[in-house]
Order: C-alpha cells, then structure tokens, then sequence
C-alpha cells in the first residue's frame, strides 16, 4: 500500500501520520483527535482538496431539461437539517429554557451571537465539555443556575423527523442533486447524534456539516463548498432553511431561496420553481397537472 497521501470519499483526505501538514490546508481543522488506525483523518472542505475532481458525485444522468420544467434552470436542491428536515431544534430549545428556568436574556446570550458558546460549539472551536461550562457561565452571567451537561444529553436525544419533508426527498432523488448544509456540532460524535437525530449521511450523497468544516451558515463558504461538491453553480441550486439570516447568505450568491415554517407553504414554492409534482404540496392537491 503506498504510503503517501491518498483520496477518500466523503471529502476526507487520509495522510500517512509522517507526513508534514500541506500548506493549502487549514490548520484550524487539523486535530490529532481525528487518528484511526494509525493514520490521520484530515476532514476538509471539498475545495481545499488537491484532487475535488474525484470526490464530486456524478451529475445526477436525470437531472436534464426532459425531467424539468422546460424554465427551470435548477439542478440541485440543498436542505437544512433541523427545522426542516425535523423539528426546529431552536422551538425546543426555547422551550427547555422555559422549562429550566433560563431567561430569554441569557438563552439568547448562548445561542445567538456568532462568538458566542452554540456558535463556536457549531465551529468545534469549543469541544462539548468546554460548551458546557460556557453555557453555565453565561447563564450565571444573567443569575441562572444552568447545567450544561444536562443540556447537553437532552439536545442529543435528538429530534422528530417531519416525514412530509422525507418523502419530498425522496421524490426529488430522480430528477435534481441533492445535498445537505447543517449548522451541527460535536464533530467527533456519531453522524446521525450530530444532525439532530436523523441519518442524512445515508439520505444524501453530500452533506456539508459546520462541525466538520469548520464554518457555519450564513457564511458564503459553506454554500460554495456544497455547490461545488454537487457540480453546480449557486444560482443553479435552491437552498431551503428555516432562518432568514442563512437564507439571506445563500440568496447574496445567487441560490434560490425558500423559507420552511410548519406549513407545506415551502413544499408548494418548491413544485413552482421546478415544476414538478411533488407530495403533501397543497398545489398538488387542488391543481391538476
């Protein structure tokens, strides 16, 4: 087996352990913490990669004008996780703090700010235990009593899935690309425990995880990381969120953008733009095709 580096699926570059760290890489997201097997995992962004050629999935064969309205120039559609793909993880926090006596002052001292503990946490610039002694220190900061682990294992119980977004999915599957861009953390756990629950790795051929890269949405990076894994160009994608702050990100590049709430309203602005069927849409449901 040859000893140099090598390409591996999945935006992962595997180096022997002798090797020095390659100046395109960012040594932000080097982390000895990451050896297995005697080697060394570096997980990068797919357009740091010496070689990004490899690691791009195929173009979708069906993702052609024939399988698309005859207007839409979309070839691609990436999702958030939580809040689109499951339940909002940001309702459900409001609602631990209620329950655990956090003011709103300091739940959004935590969870907002982009230096603040959830979004350095979301980064892995703070590891989970490191999290939650901010979070407790914030918290003490506004006369709250928090305790972060508690949290901690509370948020990683995971999330509902919303079904009605899965079979949207799956009936995309053959006629555009998919992907996937999630603000997540805890980068060294297991891949369904970091995205809420649910096990995107296996729904979708590419999955951009903030934890993992090391930058979270809105930043553009992390938009054109996705696009350009997908082999497409941001305004050829659509990008559905349910935070108008990341949406606004995606829209600045030129992705189409759609707002997801509890209703089937984004299902039905999906079907416009790409003019195609798609289930539990209520235009599907009162408008012949």
């Amino acid at each position: 087996m040859a000893s140099g580096p090598r390409p591996a699926r999945c935006g992962r570059f595997m180096p022997s352990p002798s090797d020095p760290v390659p100046s395109w890489f960012p040594t932000c997201l080097w982390s000895e913490e990451l050896r297995q097997g005697g080697r060394l995992t570096w997980r990068l962004p797919f357009s740091l990669l010496p070689s990004p050629a490899i690691l791009k999935p195929s173009p979708n064969p069906l993702c052609t004008e024939e399988h698309l309205s005859s207007n839409s120039h979309i070839r691609a559609v990436i999702f958030d996780v939580g809040g689109v793909l499951t339940e909002s993880p940001v309702t459900r926090i409001k609602a631990y703090a209620a329950e655990y006596g956090i003011s709103e002052e300091a739940r959004q001292a935590i969870f907002v700010p982009h230096e603040g503990p959830w979004s350095r946490f979301e980064r892995s610039e703070l590891a989970p235990a490191d999290f939650a002694r901010e979070f407790e220190h914030v918290a003490s900061t506004f006369g709250v009593d928090a305790d972060g682990q508690h949290f901690l294992e509370w948020f990683f119980q995971g999330f509902q899935p919303r079904h009605e977004m899965l079979e949207v999915v799956e009936a995309l599957r053959d006629h555009v690309n998919l992907g996937v861009i999630t603000n997540n953390v805890a980068r060294d756990g297991e891949p369904a425990r970091r995205t809420s629950g649910l096990d995107v790795h296996s729904l979708f051929p590419v999955v951009i995880e903030s934890s993992i890269v090391g930058v979270r949405k809105p930043d553009p990076r992390i938009f054109h990381m996705c696009c350009e894994a997908l082999g497409v160009t941001p305004p050829e994608s659509a990008f559905l969120d349910d935070l108008g702050v990341n949406l606004k990100g995606a829209r600045s590049l030129g992705m189409h953008t759609i707002k997801v709430d509890e209703t089937l309203n984004a299902i039905a602005e999906l079907e416009e733009v790409l003019g195609i069927q798609l289930p539990h849409s209520p235009r599907s449901t009162t408008t012949p095709r």
